[in-house]
């Protein structure tokens, strides 16, 4: 992250202790590398894209009174 990030393709910010990523949107050649991404991913057959890449859902709930 710290190389994509000094190549200026990412930036960085910090949301209390979590440090969160985004695409540079100054980077000249985003558009080009979000294609590429894309056609990257859907070039995955499905069951490894639900394995690996789809949003995972909780299995339990949160313990109660625990800090956010």
């Amino acid at each position: 992250m710290a190389r994509l990030e000094k190549g200026g393709i990412i930036i960085s910010h910090r949301k209390g202790k979590t440090l969160l990523y985004q695409f540079n949107p100054g980077y000249p050649f985003l558009k080009e590398l979000k294609s590429f991404l894309e056609r990257a991913y859907d070039g995955f057959p499905q069951d490894i894209r639900d394995k690996y890449y789809e949003q995972m859902t909780r299995k339990r709930p949160r313990r109660i009174g625990k800090p956010l």
